[in-house]
């Protein structure tokens, strides 16, 4: 399920929300209609509206004087009457919707309500913990460059802090594709994780997975009817950023890998869709592996992450 997708069913759940709420609305109306004072406040609500409207054709958006008054008297009357018969006050909109602003249309002034946004960063979310990198909890504001040697921490600051502007300007304008290469254990996956949890926080769709399994679902693609292809590729084809780790670890499988890999870059590219990889292979060893037309989509942007492996305890060899 991509971005709009999700967007059409949180539309779809707030119009069946506000139908049950509307069916809940005459329910409650009806039964107050049952009680014999109730009834009579609504009977002389009406009569006070209707003799407005026969003074000033326009009462029903003015109703000004005396007789304003009383249809508010009415009404608080009718509010107080309702509690004491335990039934929810159906007049005020901001008990019957959960959203005042756009009482559960999911659209205020023409565009998407903020409580439609809300929802969105909320499944978002929810998705995103499902395909979670490792270090999820991997944040700009956790990354420590002390843990790296002295002679390479200016690199590394540096790359830091361009890679936390190009989440934070998320979507970029001219930089689509970004290949971050480096030896094992440099912080290639904590790096890319940092930018994943700041463009998720921003309510923008992002995929993270490895390259083994992109790999796995290409070959199930492969495998499958053609009616269920398009659902299996989908989420890689359309999320606002797909990040993809440990590229070259992936067993290389005829007629797949390197096909659907091109395809996918390719979409992605032409749909100015970005897409960051992460890979211990240099640009040379990815070439040689994929070819000139995938490397020529996927290493606009290199970004070499300097240092031996810091599992190791070696930061700079």
């Amino acid at each position: 399920m991509d971005k709009t997708d999700m967007i059409n069913q949180i539309l779809r759940d707030y119009q069946k929300n506000r139908h049950f709420a509307e069916l809940k609305r005459q329910a409650d109306y009806e039964l107050a209609l049952s009680d014999a004072e109730f009834r009579a406040l609504q009977e002389r609500y009406g009569a006070l509206v209707l003799a407005a409207a026969r003074e000033d054709s326009n009462a029903a958006l003015k109703v000004g004087g005396e007789t304003k008054g009383q249809i508010d008297g009415v009404r608080q009357r009718q509010a107080e009457r309702l509690k004491e018969l335990n039934i929810d006050d159906f007049f005020d909109e901001t008990r019957i919707f959960a959203c005042r602003e756009c009482k559960d249309t999911g659209y205020s002034d023409g565009k998407l309500c903020r409580c439609v946004e809300t929802e969105i960063a909320k499944r978002l979310k929810q998705k995103a913990a499902k395909t979670a990198p490792p270090q999820i909890a991997a944040t700009f504001l956790t990354c420590d460059a002390k843990i790296f040697d002295e002679s390479i921490r200016p690199a590394i600051e540096k790359i830091y802090s361009s890679m936390k502007n190009y989440a934070e300007s998320f979507p970029p304008k001219k930089i689509f594709n970004i290949f971050i290469t480096g030896a094992t254990g440099t912080g290639k996956t904590f790096l890319t994780s940092c930018v994943y949890n700041a463009v998720s926080e921003k309510s923008f769709y992002a995929e993270y997975l490895t390259a083994f399994n992109v790999n796995n679902l290409f070959l199930k693609c492969h495998l499958s009817p053609m009616e269920e292809k398009y659902a299996i590729m989908n989420d890689l084809v359309s999320c606002d950023l797909l990040i993809i780790d440990d590229l070259g670890a992936e067993p290389m499988l005829n007629n797949v890998t390197k096909e659907y890999f091109f395809n996918l870059f390719n979409e992605r590219l032409n749909a100015r869709k970005s897409t960051i990889i992460s890979t211990n292979l240099s640009p040379a060893d990815i070439l040689s592996r994929y070819g000139e037309r995938i490397f020529s989509r996927i290493c606009p942007t290199i970004i070499n992450i300097p240092g031996s492996d810091l599992r190791t305890g070696k930061a700079n060899a």
